[in-house]
């Protein structure tokens, strides 16, 4: 007795989706680690128009070497939550930082966090298109 043999089929392996895929993965690598260590130099913008909420805010005012003036009055680092309470107790709501290129970013949050605590509603950063004189 003879046995027959059925043909094998040949299985084939579609390799064209398998390597858009890869290609794909490579691509999406690629992009995402070159954001891992952002490397990029940023300068602020100029701005255009602001919105005048409030029509006398506070101005406070940070330099370079992190010296403080609030309505062009120097205040000492130490005092100045008191002095923003004292300026804000006479119905102002809104604190206006006009602060130097320089300035270290710690002096700011120092700002910021002065600013909340003492009661501003708003906080409102001055860039060099708009700064009030």
């Amino acid at each position: 007795m003879e046995f027959t043999r059925r043909p094998r089929r040949r299985s084939n392996i579609e390799l064209t989706p398998l390597i858009d895929v890869v290609f794909q993965l490579l691509v999406f690598f690629l992009l995402t680690s070159s954001f891992i260590q952002p490397s990029l130099r940023l300068e602020l913008p100029q701005g255009g128009a602001m919105d005048e909420a409030d029509p006398t805010p506070i101005l406070l005012e940070i330099d370079a070497e992190g010296n403080l003036a609030i309505d062009g009055r120097r205040i000492a680092r130490e005092t100045l939550r008191d002095e923003l309470e004292k300026s804000l107790a006479d119905g102002r709501t809104a604190v206006r930082l006009s602060g130097d290129r320089g300035m270290a970013y710690g002096v700011f949050v120092e700002a910021l966090d002065a600013a909340r605590a003492a009661g501003a509603a708003h906080f409102d950063l001055v860039h060099s298109g708009t700064a009030p004189k």
